[in-house]
């Protein structure tokens, strides 16, 4: 009967070390696609930096020639304008009415 039960402590022991073995292999395994799943997710955001890091500068280059060349119309605009309008001049400057007799 002692026999019985020291075989059944040994199975018991064997199966607790390979259950352990188990566990601590599949432990190591989580780990490794959990640090593959980081390092492809890093890549990825990485890409999509890039991505919009060359969106806003192509955006603010393109903008900018367009804001300048907006401001420039505008001004000349501005210029158009005021040549159509006529100047008001200073009463100094306006030759003197004649008196008129009736």
């Amino acid at each position: 009967m002692q026999q019985a039960y020291a075989q059944a402590n040994e199975i018991v022991a064997q199966a607790t070390a390979q259950a352990q073995q188990i566990v601590d292999t599949a432990s190591e395994e989580a780990n490794g696609i959990r640090q593959s799943v980081m390092d492809y997710t890093d890549d990825m955001l990485a890409e999509l930096q890039s991505i919009v890091s060359h969106a806003i500068d192509t955006a603010e280059a393109k903008y900018g020639d367009l804001i300048t060349q907006l401001k420039e119309s505008q001004s000349v605009i501005e210029k158009n304008r005021d040549e159509l309008k006529p100047k008001p001049e200073s009463k100094e400057d306006m030759p003197a009415s004649p008196d008129v007799l009736i």
